[in-house]
């Protein structure tokens, strides 16, 4: 259960199974609650801290859809940001549809990460600041969604 959590991206996942097994949560009761999230969190904005907060405030016998945050339909998921390691697994074709996405309204940086790889930069050397940079160009982004909806 708890390698599952963690694939899910569920930071501690101790942290809220043993809460959720003092609660007399079962082990039934913890697949289906997944189960929910994988199903619906997308459509809710729901990330990681979603799934843990629900696990460790479940009661015996509580409805698998009750007890989740509120959701944000048609919002960019600000708790499922890209980590950095998810930045790391991607390809140097992603890389540079990230980096087209992230910087279309900055044309500076956009043309600067162009020339970069025009002279053979390597988005795929994993230089510390590109990720950064992406990353928070991605939050950036986000943050925009978030702001219109």
């Amino acid at each position: 259960m708890a390698a599952e959590l963690f694939h899910l991206k569920v930071e501690s996942p101790r942290t809220c199974l043993e809460p959720f097994q003092e609660h007399g949560g079962t082990i039934d009761e913890a697949n289906a609650i997944i189960a929910h999230y994988r199903q619906h969190a997308a459509d809710n904005c729901w990330g990681p801290g979603a799934l843990h907060a629900r696990l460790k405030n479940h009661y015996a016998g509580q409805s698998v859809d009750t007890g989740w945050p509120p959701g944000k339909p048609g919002a960019s998921p600000s708790a499922d940001r890209l980590r950095e390691d998810d930045l790391r697994e991607m390809t140097a074709d992603d890389l540079d549809g990230l980096a087209e996405e992230c910087l279309q309204d900055k044309p500076g940086p956009l043309q600067t990460y162009r020339d970069a790889r025009a002279a053979g930069f390597d988005p795929l050397s994993r230089s510390s600041d590109v990720v950064k940079f992406l990353s928070r160009g991605l939050n950036e982004r986000e943050a925009r969604c978030a702001a219109n909806s």
